[in-house]
Parts: structure tokens; sequence; C-alpha cells
């Protein structure tokens, strides 16, 4: 074999682990999966682990708190609207939210992040321990972690809420005093709490 058909046997070669070399230099420097290499054998695409998630959390309609339970236990439910993009070839599914200093709780209903054009999301999540008294306002950042267990923490959030009418949880002239969910004692209109959605002591909300 002389050289001219050398180099049509060895050239391809040559050219593909050059190809493979400048990716792999690519990617250290870059920080960045090996995605195309990936795809060459088959493999789904690996995120990035630059991926950063840009949340714009909308005041209208305003977020809003409020005291829940799941089962005896009460929780603080919240709810935001916001405007979630990245610019990640990868979608992002936020699997879990929760305010910095808590711990989420109850049940969360993930949802995807396609890339720079979503629209705005509804998010809803729920965690102990209860760190708002009364009527209050809430300010605290909100931590929503996607699929590969990044983070991604938001701006200060202000939560407010609304009293909630206590005959919208079965207290009426007729019948002042009805037992609190949690402790199964009875709870009058003056020991209800102001802003749970269930009929519960000012105490046992905590």
């Amino acid at each position: 074999m002389d050289w001219s058909e050398w180099i049509w046997v060895v050239g391809p070669a040559v050219a593909v682990l050059g190809w493979a070399g400048a990716t792999v230099v690519r990617s250290w420097l870059e920080d960045t999966p090996l995605n195309g290499i990936r795809k060459l054998f088959g493999k789904a695409a690996a995120p990035s682990k630059k991926t950063s998630l840009s949340v714009v959390v909308l005041t209208a309609p305003e977020p809003k708190w409020h005291i829940g339970a799941k089962g005896k236990e009460p929780m603080l439910n919240l709810t935001l609207h916001a405007n979630l993009a990245h610019k990640s070839e990868v979608p992002l599914k936020i699997v879990q939210a929760y305010l910095k200093g808590t711990k989420p709780f109850g049940v969360f209903f993930p949802f995807i992040v396609a890339g720079p054009y979503d629209d705005p999301s509804l998010i809803h999540f729920s965690v102990r321990p209860i760190i708002v008294k009364g009527l209050d306002r809430l300010t605290r950042r909100v931590v929503l972690v996607d699929q590969f267990g990044g983070e991604h923490v938001t701006a200060p959030v202000t939560f407010s809420t609304v009293p909630v009418e206590p005959w919208r949880r079965g207290v009426t002239d007729a019948n002042p005093a009805i037992k609190c969910h949690i402790c199964d004692q009875p709870v009058s209109m003056m020991e209800l709490h102001e802003s749970a959605a269930i009929p519960a002591h000012k105490r046992c909300i905590k």
C-alpha cells in the first residue's frame, strides 16, 4: 500500500479524532457536557452545569399565603405567578419548591420550563414550619429545585393573605364553637385562627 492509499485510510480517522479532541477540550474549557459525542453514540443529551433559570415573580395576581393542613399537621400554603426562562438546550423540570429557612411539605405538582419563551407559570407549594403570625405579610426567597438537583433562588418575594370568614369553616351564630381540626378540642370564634382555611385554634398553628 503506497502513501496515497494510506491517506485515504488514515485521513478520516485523523479527522474524527481531531473533532473529538476539539470537542473534549472545548467542553472542558466551557464546563459543558459532551452532548455532541453523546448523540454520536445514541445517548441522551446531558444538562449543562451552568444552566441558569431566570425567575421574575409577577405582582398581579399578588403572591398569597394561607394555612392548610395535611392530616392533623398544619402547613403553610403559598401561591405565586412567575415568568421562568433559561437558555439551555435541555428542558428543566421543576420538581420541588420551598421558602428559604423551611422544608417542603405536602404535595407538589412538577412542571416544565422548556426554554426562554414559556408562558407564566402558577407555582403552588407548601412548607413547614409555619413562619408567619396572624395576618402579617411574609417576605422570603423562594427556592425552585430542578430534576438534576439544581437549586434556583429567587429575589425576596412578599406574600400577603386575607382573613378567612368564620362561616367558611362552619362557625355561625347558631354554632359558635366547633372542633379544632388539629387538636379536636372545641374552638370558639374568638380563638379561631384568622387565616386558616381549616377550623383551628391560633395556638395550634405552628
